[in-house]
């Protein structure tokens, strides 16, 4: 009766620990990116993992699994890959953030500009869906809305030429952190000119728009090239 009890409860257990496979139809196949040195110099691994997005309406992806192709297992070491492209369009692994109470797993954030300098940005729009998402997937134990809460901060948020507000990361991949990786830092005007090695005055700063910080990004870009 012992043997018997502690071979339901093994079952038990490993039927716990299962995971729930992708159906074909809705597998997407991604390349990616193992390290930000990797996304720099374009060595992408190209179609050896897939996974399936949750429906979105943000430029955010928040997925359950990611799955290596060939063992048809969620691999621990996809977690740690630093960006991937779905349809030639490349998304950060919000993971990699300088600030490790912001650090998001499972979620991925389209570049909106990529290159040695990289920048991401999340209108207020996106934080209120962003929100919603977050809310119906009970996603992240609070460290989501903490990004949230961040994104909504108008003394750290730059504003665009229709005045909505924006957090924007910059991610500089040509510095290596600790964890072997580039890190995405939020701008913000104390760090405005460390970040984007520049020499502004904190009253051009203080009214510098969202399309003049995508322009002094492509322009860092340009230069590195």
């Amino acid at each position: 009766m012992r043997r018997l009890l502690i071979a339901l409860l093994s079952v038990l257990w490993l039927s716990s620990c299962a995971y729930k496979a992708i159906p074909q139809e809705d597998r997407i196949l991604i390349d990616y990116y193992f390290t930000s040195d990797h996304f720099r110099h374009q060595q992408k691994t190209v179609g050896k993992a897939y996974t399936s997005f949750r429906e979105s309406k943000t430029d955010i992806a928040i997925m359950e699994k990611l799955f290596d192709l060939e063992s048809e297992k969620p691999e621990r070491y996809l977690r740690k890959i630093w960006a991937m492209e779905v349809s030639g369009i490349p998304y950060f692994n919000l993971r990699y953030q300088d600030n490790p109470s912001l650090r998001l797993a499972k979620a991925f954030i389209r570049f909106n500009i990529a290159g040695d300098y990289c920048l991401i940005s999340i209108s207020d729009t996106d934080a209120l869906e962003l929100n919603r998402q977050s809310s119906a997937l009970k996603y992240g134990f609070g460290i989501l809305p903490q990004l949230l809460k961040q994104s909504g901060d108008a003394k750290t948020n730059f504003y665009d030429q229709e005045g909505v507000s924006h957090y924007i990361m910059i991610i500089n991949t040509t510095i290596i952190d600790g964890i072997d990786n580039a890190l995405g830092a939020q701008l913000k005007p104390k760090n405005f000119n460390h970040l984007l090695h520049s020499n502004y005055s904190k009253e051009e700063i203080k009214n510098m728009t969202v399309e003049q910080i995508y322009e002094i990004v492509k322009k860092l870009n340009a230069e590195t090239k």
